[in-house]
């Protein structure tokens, strides 16, 4: 099982052989326990986990037949990229080829989300004009 602790009152950060060790609360609802992640997965309970950030993207790209552009985020957009080149994006799918031309570095997935939610709404101009300026992390 797990060692009965409190709960912390600044960000842990405990790894064990690269396992993440997560505070859950214990059966008795009294208390804490810390555990490993995959223990966490197996009981599908979770309260809180302290992970090193992970850093997510917006990125747009850029039909090269139809002149189009694609806003989107991803954890990983070169990978991404390559997905919708090779049709597994059903909007995408039949446009391409495509190509990366804007990419925007976030800390959380949640900021991602935002960013690229207001981009939806962005001008073919105001897009020209966003590629263009130092938020692009592929000019830098």
């Amino acid at each position: 099982m797990g060692s009965r602790v409190r709960v912390p009152s600044r960000p842990l950060f405990s790894f064990i052989r690269n396992q993440e060790r997560c505070v859950v609360p214990d059966n008795s609802g009294r208390g804490f326990v810390v555990r490993t992640i995959e223990k966490l997965y197996l009981k599908q309970v979770r309260l809180f986990c302290f992970r090193p950030t992970m850093e997510y993207y917006v990125y747009i790209i850029l039909s090269q037949s139809q002149g189009i552009y694609y806003r989107g985020s991803s954890a990983n957009p070169h990978i991404r990229l390559t997905q919708h080149n090779l049709d597994q994006s059903r909007y995408t799918s039949g446009r391409g080829p495509w190509e990366l031309v804007f990419i925007q570095t976030f800390q959380s997935k949640r900021e991602a989300l935002i960013r690229e939610k207001k981009l939806k709404k962005y001008s073919k101009q105001q897009i020209k004009n966003l590629i263009n300026s130092p938020l692009n992390d592929l000019k830098n």
